[in-house]
């Protein structure tokens, strides 16, 4: 078994290329989680276009590839002793994060909305 580490670029998380989408691994997360791993993700009740790291850039997607590769993810994750639902808890936080905005209150404070 091969292992590579590649250096993600954090910037594309954030800001994808108008042309390009985000990470591939985020788009097959959405559409291969099952119901109740959705839920304790926090992400029951999103989809794609409702994500705004997701939403951006080229959002065309064949739903039953990714949910093919994201299997195959997940399995790999298992051959390697990698908990699935540490990794994906990551995954489902930054995606929750890029939905929280903050906006000015009326004093120091700042409230968060999302």
């Amino acid at each position: 078994t091969r292992l590579y580490c590649y250096s993600l670029d954090q910037s594309r998380v954030v800001r994808p290329l108008a042309t390009e989408k985000n990470y591939h691994i985020f788009y097959q997360m959405m559409a291969g989680l099952n119901p109740e791993e959705r839920k304790q993700l926090g992400l029951d009740g999103y989809t794609v276009m409702e994500l705004r790291y997701l939403n951006r850039g080229d959002v065309r997607s064949d739903e039953a590839q990714e949910i093919e590769r994201f299997n195959t993810w997940k399995a790999n994750l298992v051959v390697l002793g990698i908990p699935f639902m540490d990794v994906v808890k990551v995954m489902a936080a930054i995606l929750l994060l890029g939905n929280v905005e903050f906006v000015e209150g009326n004093g120091l404070e700042v409230d968060m909305i999302g």
